[in-house]
């Protein structure tokens, strides 16, 4: 197995990368770091090829340096660990890499983004999740252990949030999670299915947990976002699950899209589960 851990040497990256090898070495897995130099072209334009070259050699030995001593680190722990470091837009060359490599989680830390940030750039984190759908572990804090024994599975009720379900609880007991909650939200909005429905298809997905300490919830609140993380708080969950589909770029922007805002505001570790 594969994880892809991305980074910018952040506080919040290095509570990735440590969780990242507590993964890997329960995962048995290869762990690759990926790092990306970006440059706004007003600042780089600013300068001729002369000046800017030896700028552009320091930051890329600097970068080099802090993968390498990660790299020193992690095998420390007893885990493999390949180095990426590319240069230009991070979307971009992340989404090239995991085109190259198929990654079986990747993992990386968020410190979220709020206002106009949130709704018209995002923070890397919600760009990776909006983008790239496979397991995506966002971390917001240290995470000294692999144990997160309650775990709220949200959903829609989509037949594709089945199969992200099973995929979820296919690997509940690497987390070690104990408790399965699986949560439904039920808004204010006109299109909601009637409760009795929407009780009903709990029910359903409760099925496919059998053999699995699973409780269902229907929950009420002003949004899907809030009433995730209202709940989550209320019940002291460990980590949210989340299948992410994919979303017609003009709508995120007006309804916003569930599991990057959960991403941003949610202060326990995220997972956006592969629905594939």
């Amino acid at each position: 197995m594969k994880i892809l851990c991305p980074t910018d040497f952040s506080a919040v990256a290095n509570y990735a990368f440590d969780a990242a090898c507590l993964l890997a070495k329960k995962l048995k897995a290869e762990l690759h770091l990926f790092h990306n130099i970006s440059g706004s072209a007003a600042f780089t334009s600013a300068f001729d090829d002369e000046t800017y070259a030896p700028y552009q050699h320091a930051v890329v030995a600097a970068a080099e340096e802090q993968l390498a001593l990660l790299k020193k680190e992690g095998n420390a722990r007893k885990v493999a660990i390949d180095i990426h470091l590319s240069s230009g837009d991070f979307l971009t060359n992340i989404q090239e890499l995991i085109a190259q490599t198929p990654f079986d989680f990747v993992v990386m830390g968020s410190h979220g983004a709020s206002g106009k940030r949130e709704w018209l750039i995002g923070s890397n984190a919600q760009k990776v999740v909006r983008r790239i759908h496979t397991n995506i572990l966002i971390i917001k804090e240290p995470l000294t252990e692999l144990r997160l024994e309650k775990a709220v599975f949200a959903t829609g009720l989509l037949p594709d949030d089945q199969k992200a379900f099973r995929n979820f609880l296919d690997l509940t007991a690497i987390l070690q999670i104990k408790e399965v909650h699986l949560l439904s939200i039920h808004t204010s909005g006109i299109f909601n299915p009637p409760q009795i429905v929407m009780q009903e298809a709990l029910k359903d997905f409760a099925a496919i947990a059998e053999g699995y300490t699973c409780k269902t919830h229907y929950y009420e609140d002003i949004s899907v976002e809030a009433g995730i993380r209202h709940f989550t708080q209320e019940q002291r969950m460990d980590l949210i699950a989340i299948a992410n589909h994919p979303r017609h770029p003009l709508r995120r922007i007006f309804s916003g899209n569930t599991v990057e805002m959960v991403v941003n505001h949610a202060e326990v570790p995220v997972w956006s589960v592969d629905y594939a």
